[in-house]
């Protein structure tokens, strides 16, 4: 059965889903060389996992996608290309017998399946690439406004990092061979002559190429066997030296002292003892380092011990002196905080009987329920409802209009109206702002309010506001709307 396109689609999914769910380590700012290394290790390690039917894919994955050409055949000794769509049925379809138009069928299926897994090894890693660098390092290959990134492959976004972003300059250069040369360590002689030969192969694919010859090679790996000539005696040696000038090569080198180094091993093996005395001296020397080693920790050990104890008298002197102070003074700071929270509740008390919505223009905070009524019948008051108004400059005011009217949202504001406390927070709120755009207005009535305002304010036993100041505005409102009434 031919494999339809919700199949491929879904093969190219999760061939993305698969790349966006191993990031790459996040690089912030400029990528250094050390960067460079571990995206390279990363990216290779998932491409590698994509086993496909290409000839050049296989056991290595889609990792010719993250390297050059030469790089790849170098390695894998395989010929990348570039695959290509496959078509819709087989090749000369019309001439097969129906045994091989099924085997030429599913061939096809596979390539279309390979195809559709590399689309989405693309894809994946465009995203999972742009998410690792910042836009600065690779905005540069977008190419229009519809396509964007799409079509482009992880070795044009490798490729544009290192040759513009990741230059290697001398002192990079500089550092690289420090570390080709760092020498023999913990490893079996064959193990170490196979690193060499790989690490100088990964220098030689560098751009511009960092090139170390068999020469230098050869006088690095001779210089760490002349080191150990606990290994190989002075017989080895001699035969070594005694050999012509055109035998003492790489690759002669690697030979001869692999195979001397077998013989040592195989000797060793079978219950021979090699060079006796070096043996003595290296064992001499191992005591000799565990013995101060030991001295080392034993003194460390004491300095510890001698600063706990004068920690613990200091800490035990401290106590012996405050006494009981400490405690009486934990005392004394908590009656402190209850008083200080005693007087700020009283504080926002007052606070809240005193403010005053008609000059401050805010909201006041929700009073207790005690003080409602109260409030209400001073604004009442202030505002004519009651008899006890004659000597204000209220008093010769017409009836307020708003009068025993109850303000709802969007209504027009008339004077007289007065907010309730039992109302909605939001709703105050309204009423506030409605009578404040009221008396902006400055007409006659607008003016009757403000007056209003301030004579009720006049009229506290306690305000925020000052006496002299509420009366002069007072006298100055007065006058305003005596020459408004007198126009």
């Amino acid at each position: 059965m031919t494999v339809t396109a919700a199949e491929l689609e879904r093969v190219r999914s999760d061939a993305r889903d698969r790349v966006l769910a191993n990031k790459f380590t996040k690089v912030n700012g400029k990528p250094t060389w050390a960067d460079r290394v571990l995206f390279l290790k990363e990216c290779r390690r998932i491409a590698i996992r994509f086993k496909n039917k290409y000839t050049m894919g296989g056991k290595y994955g889609f990792s010719w996608e993250t390297m050059y050409v030469d790089e790849f055949k170098a390695l894998t000794g395989l010929d990348p290309f570039d695959p290509e769509e496959p078509n819709y049925l087989p090749e000369n379809y019309e001439t097969l017998s129906d045994d091989a138009l099924k085997l030429a069928q599913a061939k096809l299926d596979e390539e279309k399946r390979d195809y559709a897994m590399l689309m989405g090894f693309r894809e994946g890693f465009s995203e999972n690439f742009r998410e690792t660098f910042d836009k600065k390092y690779w905005q540069e290959l977008r190419q229009d406004e519809l396509s964007e990134y799409e079509g482009l492959k992880p070795i044009d976004f490798i490729d544009h990092l290192l040759t513009k972003w990741i230059k290697l300059d001398t002192m990079q250069i500089k550092a690289l061979k420090a570390k080709f040369y760092r020498g023999w360590e913990e490893e079996d002689l064959s193990t170490f002559a196979t690193r060499l030969e790989s690490e100088r192969k990964e220098l030689a694919r560098l751009k511009p190429a960092v090139v170390v010859t068999d020469v230098d090679l050869c006088q690095h790996y001779m210089e760490q066997i002349w080191g150990r000539t606990d290994i190989f005696t002075e017989t080895i040696m001699t035969d070594w030296t005694s050999r012509a000038t055109n035998r003492q090569t790489w690759k002669y080198a690697r030979q001869y002292f692999e195979a001397e180094m077998e013989k040592k091993e195989a000797f060793i093996a079978s219950g021979g003892q090699t060079n006796q005395y070096a043996h003595a001296a290296a064992v001499q020397d191992i005591e000799a380092k565990f013995v101060a080693l030991q001295q080392e920790r034993d003194q460390l050990r004491e300095e510890m011990k001698r600063e706990r104890m004068e920690s613990a008298n200091a800490v035990a002197e401290v106590k012996e002196n405050l006494g009981g102070k400490v405690d009486r003074l934990a005392e004394v700071m908590l009656q402190f905080a209850k008083k200080d929270e005693r007087r700020s509740r009283r504080k926002r008390a007052v606070a809240a009987d005193d403010e005053d919505t008609s000059s401050s223009d805010e909201e006041p905070p929700t009073p207790p329920p005690k003080k409602k009524n109260k409030r209400d019948r001073k604004w009442r008051r202030a505002r004519g409802a009651d008899s006890g108004s004659s000597g204000k400059a209220s008093a010769s005011f017409p009836t307020a209009p708003g009068k025993d009217k109850e303000w709802t949202p969007g209504c027009t504001f008339q004077r007289g109206m007065t907010v309730n406390r039992e109302w909605s927070k939001t709703k105050q709120e309204d009423f506030f702002a409605a009578r404040r755009a009221f008396t902006d207005t400055n007409t006659a009535e607008a003016m009757r309010e403000k007056i209003v305002g301030i004579e009720m304010l006049l009229g506290r036993d306690r305000s925020r506001f000052n006496k002299d100041e509420l009366k002069t505005s007072l006298a100055r409102w007065t006058a305003r709307l005596e020459k408004k009434q007198n126009e």
